[in-house]
């Protein structure tokens, strides 16, 4: 064997050894993409299931209202439409009732006047329960007082599965006349 032949093999293997290295490459980089998108299936997959679990044990709070008396829903008495009206203790107060299928933590309610006739700065009333279980009612401390406008009542609380819920109503002259549920993040965390 000559010196040139043996460069030429050594250059046959050196070509062959890197065509092996740029396929290892190649493959690997194929194999880290799939992990990539298997992780990216098992993540969506993990949501899906704690959505699954929180939609069961999800809690969702409202005033406690009744049936609102037929002649006056239909007459519209006092300007109000709707067919709900809110419920009281026996005490005369307000009362929330859970009625979703999870227990509510930390319900905090707050009742704005929608443009009083005394001025902008009026405060509504504002408090706290700290917890109420499915099909639950729970009388609102300290008492809210009521005037004859309408009112925006915002209700807050975190679920057993570590998510936080809002439903705001619309109250007039004691009727329920709008409300909307939504989820508005996580739950909100005490201060150390």
């Amino acid at each position: 064997m000559t010196a040139n032949q043996i460069q030429e093999g050594t250059l046959a293997v050196q070509i062959l050894a890197l065509a092996g290295l740029i396929a290892y490459v190649l493959y690997t980089a194929k194999l880290a993409k799939a992990a990539r998108e298997q992780i990216a299936v098992s993540r969506d997959m993990l949501h899906a299931a704690m959505d699954q679990a929180e939609g069961t044990a999800k809690p969702c709070v409202v005033l406690a209202s009744r049936i609102r008396d037929r002649e006056e829903a239909l007459n519209e008495i006092g300007g109000a439409k709707g067919s709900l009206v809110v419920d009281e203790s026996d005490d005369g107060l307000f009362m929330v009732e859970n009625i979703g299928n999870g227990v509510a933590l930390n319900v905090t309610f707050k009742f704005d006047p929608i443009d009083p006739p005394h001025g902008k700065g009026m405060k509504g009333n504002d408090g706290k329960v700290q917890n109420i279980p499915p099909g639950q009612k729970a009388v609102l401390h300290p008492p809210v007082k009521m005037a004859q406008f309408v009112w925006e009542v915002t209700l807050e609380f975190d679920s057993l599965g570590g998510r936080r819920y809002q439903t705001k109503m619309t109250l007039g002259m004691r009727v329920l006349t709008d409300i909307s549920f939504k989820e508005i993040g996580q739950p909100r965390r005490p201060k150390a």
